[in-house]
């Protein structure tokens, strides 16, 4: 295994998140984008874990209430976050939250990669020796 048990949980939770979430909530692409003003926001994987880990995440530095470049959260850089949060290495982190990260065990994802698909990769990750 290549994480914890906490942080295949927290993975875990994260897959079911991701596969309730509405496609049209979710891009790949970027950490989090406000659509327009007073439009809901639209995040990759990493850009809603404030909203399901919101203590953890405020306990990382990053509050629930985010602000974000392409791809940061709050003060941290996507892939450090990812990394601290589920117990994972740095490559680890960057081939599951990563479009089109290669050289990779899992399915390379384009920008434009649904919820779900992000999903499986991460369960197929915890699969992985």
């Amino acid at each position: 295994m290549r994480t914890t048990s906490r942080g295949k949980r927290r993975l875990l939770k994260l897959a079911a998140f991701l596969e309730a979430l509405p496609e049209n909530k979710f891009y790949f692409g970027t950490t989090l984008q406000k659509v327009e003003h007073n439009c809901p926001t639209v995040a990759c994987a990493i850009g809603w874990t404030p909203v399901v880990f919101p203590k953890l995440t405020k306990r990382f530095g990053v509050g629930r209430k985010i602000e974000t470049s392409g791809s940061g959260v709050g003060n941290r850089y996507y892939s450090e976050l990812a990394r601290d949060l589920f117990d994972i290495s740095q490559r680890d982190a960057e081939m599951l939250f990563s479009p089109q990260w290669e050289p990779t065990e899992l399915t390379v994802l384009s920008n434009d990669a649904t919820p779900s698909a992000v999903a499986a990769n991460i369960r197929l990750f915890l699969t992985l020796p």
